[in-house]
């Protein structure tokens, strides 16, 4: 067992949400500043479900870094793929419920091509340090996976995974086909 991820539950329903996707792909990249550069995120492309407001934080920004007043605290605002992607939803709020979350924070799906990656990197600024991460595979294939210094996740469609941002971390998609992944971001009471 890694002390760096844990699969919490299981089965929950994503091809709703899958079958939305295909219907609507130009939807990836409509807002790609986390994944330029040399960000370990330069491989994919993002939904922005949930994320701070961009209204005032982004102008003239072309890449999002720990350094950046976009990851500064701040409250996560719904976006307008919210409402085109309805089917995230029930996704995300059961997750809410089985972790007895209080706070939501940001929600972002990830679309990794066929053989590219997130590279190694840990997750820093405030909202990593804030909120704990969960990772939904949407879409997936075998030869894709989540990897970490004691193991790695082998996603199985609709499986959700607590994981440790702190660690360094990458995934890999050495499958035929696009990897997509939800990423949930949530505040829970810690017992003391």
């Amino acid at each position: 067992m890694s002390e760096y991820f844990n699969k919490i539950a299981c089965g929950l329903n994503v091809m709703p949400l899958q079958i939305a996707l295909r219907r609507q792909p130009a939807l990836f990249g409509q807002h790609n500043q986390r994944c330029t550069g040399d960000s370990p995120h330069r491989d994919t492309k993002d939904i922005w479900v949930r994320y701070n407001d961009i209204e005032d934080k982004l102008d003239g920004v072309d890449q999002i870094n720990a350094e950046s007043d976009f990851n500064k605290e701040h409250r996560p605002v719904w976006w307008k793929s919210y409402y085109q992607l309805p089917q995230v939803r029930p996704i995300v709020f059961d997750v809410m419920s089985l972790v007895e979350g209080e706070e939501l924070g940001t929600v972002i799906l990830i679309k990794i091509p066929s053989g590219k990656q997130i590279f190694p990197h840990t997750d820093t600024g405030w909202s990593a340090g804030y909120y704990e991460k969960y990772f939904i595979p949407i879409q997936n294939y075998q030869g894709a996976t989540f990897n970490f210094p004691d193991g790695q996740i082998v996603p199985f469609i609709g499986d959700v995974y607590w994981f440790d941002n702190s660690i360094v971390h990458n995934v890999t998609n050495n499958s035929p086909e696009d990897m997509i992944l939800l990423i949930v971001t949530i505040r829970s009471d810690k017992v003391k």
